[in-house]
């Protein structure tokens, strides 16, 4: 959290004499510091503002940079495989040189705070399964954008929640609950409206952005019940180093079997090896930009930076391919974004809406927050996992995954896969502010960020 109220309330208590107890939140602890020192309290709320503005910044100018970037990329170059292929290539790459010059940011065992030792044959049994679920989300999702706009994508990603709490019903780690139902049929009526208010609409394109969504919400279950039910808890940056190798791995199997004919090499010089490149180097640094927000930033405000990023990507993608949003896709989107924003609330605590969900939501929006109730031991199976899931998060790998998605944005993935959202509540500390469920994609966006 931002720390104003930590920092209000040792004023307070340096006026009573001291007493109470001492925050030991690390950006409270060094705010106090600098006011010890004479900084104005103004100049470090602009400082701390202007950090954390200019890293969502950074993650969502790179996130819609990638996506519209790919899907100009497979405009011509039809080939979905290979592009995700060359992106987990080059970010094996980027993940050796960062090894070099700065291995303690890939540092995942930690003996002394019980994180056992990832070794490589741990590594690959734990997430093979994990990085298959990547690497088909990553090509499905990549594979849409050759047949949908960017803007319609975008809402579709809005179904992300629905695809983590399903799978998760099926796999153990979340349970049925019909508050939870009643929101995420709300978001999928929404995304219903949208489909039939979209006018260049594509079977086979929606059929694999569903396809994608379904896997992201696979993945992000098979890393609660693989990775972090060992105690290891991955960033975008170690979660590429995890399963990058692996995604590369299979996905060359795929690539020699099928999709030779993307090794020709008039047609790659006609698009610009260059550009191949720097579209391979953009999804890389996406996931750099999500290790830099989730630092940064609280929950709360990732989440809502990821609501932020999809409409600027709806925009985008209007005037960019000159698609056209439709009154009835504006009216579906924002009955799905309801719902997203109701399954934040009810997800954290479902027997308190029981009676019912529509009135104490409105109230925890309009009224105050609800009464608080008992926490069960453990807390519920979604609280845990999150509000989801986009890219996703993606995002990394597994983006990301941070590991969510998504906040993800599943608000967004990362760039190799990640759960920008999920991984942003995995980094967030114990004072900060929990995070509404991502909307849809660190796939990586899994969605096309890869």
């Amino acid at each position: 959290h931002f720390g104003s109220s930590c920092l209000r309330s040792s004023v307070s208590r340096s006026r009573q004499g001291g007493g109470g107890r001492r925050c030991i939140h690390t950006p409270c602890r060094t705010q106090t510091s600098l006011l010890r020192r004479g900084c104005p309290r103004t100049s470090l709320v602009m400082a701390t503002s202007l950090k954390v503005v200019g890293a969502l910044g950074i993650w969502i100018a790179l996130s819609g940079t990638l996506i519209l970037f790919n899907a100009h990329v497979l405009s011509t170059f039809h080939h979905p495989i290979t592009l995700t292929l060359w992106h987990h290539v080059v970010s094996v790459a980027m993940i050796l040189f960062l090894r070099l010059v700065r291995p303690s940011l890939l540092t995942i065992a930690s003996p002394g705070a019980g994180i056992p030792e990832l070794t490589l044959g741990k590594a690959i049994r734990l997430g093979l399964p994990v990085a298959f679920c990547q690497g088909l989300g990553l090509i499905t999702g990549n594979g849409a954008y050759m047949y949908l706009t960017v803007a319609f994508l975008q809402m579709m990603k809005a179904w992300t929640a629905t695809g983590v709490y399903l799978s998760g019903c099926l796999m153990g780690t979340q349970k049925w609950s019909i508050p939870i139902l009643k929101c995420l049929a709300i978001i999928t009526c929404g995304l219903m409206v949208t489909s039939l208010g979209e006018l260049r609409f594509n079977l086979l394109g929606f059929s694999l952005q569903l396809t994608s969504l379904l896997t992201e919400g696979v993945r992000i279950n098979l890393l609660e019940l693989r990775l972090k039910s060992q105690g290891y808890k991955l960033n975008p940056l170690t979660a590429s180093q995890v399963f990058a190798p692996q995604v590369a791995a299979l996905l060359l199997i795929p690539t020699v079997a099928f999709d030779m004919s993307a090794f020709d090499m008039p047609k790659i010089d006609s698009i610009g090896k260059g550009v191949f490149v720097l579209n391979a180097l953009v999804a890389f640094c996406l996931n750099m930009a999500i290790y830099l927000a989730i630092q940064v930033a609280s929950g709360l405000t990732f989440a809502l930076a990821g609501i932020i990023k999809d409409l600027v990507l709806i925009a985008a993608g209007c005037i960019l391919q000159g698609s056209t949003v439709t009154p009835t896709q504006v009216v579906g989107y924002a009955i799905a974004l309801c719902g997203l924003q109701a399954y934040g609330v009810v997800s954290k605590e479902p027997s308190s809406f029981e009676g019912g969900v529509l009135m104490p939501v409105l109230k925890h929006f309009f009224g105050g927050q609800q009464e608080k109730q008992p926490a069960k031991a453990g807390g519920t199976p979604s609280s845990r996992i999150g509000a989801v899931a986009p890219g996703d998060a993606h995002a990394p790998v597994g983006q990301e995954e941070a590991d969510a998605p998504l906040t993800g944005d599943n608000r967004g993935r990362g760039s190799d896969g990640t759960d920008d959202a999920a991984m942003a509540k995995e980094s967030a500390g114990p004072d900060d502010v929990p995070q509404p469920p991502p909307q849809a994609p660190l796939q990586a966006d899994s969605d096309a960020d890869l």
